[in-house]
């Protein structure tokens, strides 16, 4: 291959391409690039094209699964809440409580998919994920309080709250439907080597884990009348809580949300 050398003279007041032998193109007398560096990027740029191309339809799957994540999240919180004061039982409104802070790191996550996938600037949505981080790990921590104080005052009253059929059924519905979440989230995550996903997947199976621990509960209750496994069950939560706090407080401190308890 015959090497050549393009440059632009000024011809009349026109721009006048001369051929010439050499390496490089150059551009009047300022600028000079070499041909392979020239055709090096052109490659560059159609392999992030492609790349690109790859990970648009991962996207894609991360915003369905978020959207399906808020949804379940949103059903899950109402009725265990709801159940929860109609039965009067405090593993049922802690569960719901968790879920609502599970539904402030979807709503982010989200957001952040579609903002990636409009190849946009994510700044905006750090910003507000600073004060998110900060508000889902205050309300962790207080929902930990929340169970330490009323499970005891339970406990040392006697307090039984009443079977709930209604509870038994939400939670079996989040028994099947997180670990689905969870694996699907962490095929995801994989995939666009995001820490956030797999820190949602996370999430998902520390719910799971609550939704059995949460129907062995309600199940005893109802078969046996023992009223002080409502307190027992909200109090083994902890196990759970205490180390998805701890990781929502550094989170919160490098301005991220995060959930890394499994």
């Amino acid at each position: 291959m015959n090497p050549y050398e393009v440059v632009v003279q000024e011809v009349n007041g026109n721009s006048r391409p001369t051929l010439k032998t050499s390496h490089q193109v150059t551009f009047g007398q300022r600028y000079t690039f070499k041909i392979s560096d020239i055709l090096t990027y052109l490659c560059n740029v159609s392999m992030i094209q492609a790349g690109e191309s790859k990970i648009q339809p991962t996207l894609s799957s991360a915003i369905r699964i978020e959207i399906i994540t808020i949804i379940v999240v949103i059903v899950e919180a109402g009725v265990s809440i709801y159940a929860g004061i109609q039965a009067s039982s405090t593993a049922l409104i802690a569960f719901g409580a968790d879920s609502l802070i599970e539904l402030i790191t979807a709503v982010f996550l989200l957001w952040r998919f579609k903002v990636q996938w409009r190849n946009s600037s994510v700044e905006s949505v750090k910003r507000a994920e600073k004060i998110a981080a900060w508000v889902a790990a205050i309300a962790l921590a207080a929902l930990c309080v929340y169970i330490v104080a009323d499970s005891i005052y339970g406990l040392w009253h006697g307090e039984k709250p009443e079977p709930s059929q209604l509870g038994i059924i939400i939670s079996i519905f989040s028994l099947f439907a997180m670990p689905y979440l969870a694996v699907k989230k962490r095929a995801i995550a994989k995939a666009l080597n995001s820490p956030a996903m797999k820190a949602d997947a996370a999430c998902s199976m520390t719910c799971a884990y609550m939704a059995g621990a949460l129907l062995a509960g309600l199940l005893i209750n109802s078969f046996t009348g023992w009223g002080w496994i409502d307190s027992a069950v909200s109090l083994l939560f902890l196990i759970w809580l205490i180390p998805e706090t701890k990781e929502a407080f550094e989170g919160a401190k490098m301005g991220e949300l995060a959930c890394e308890c499994e």
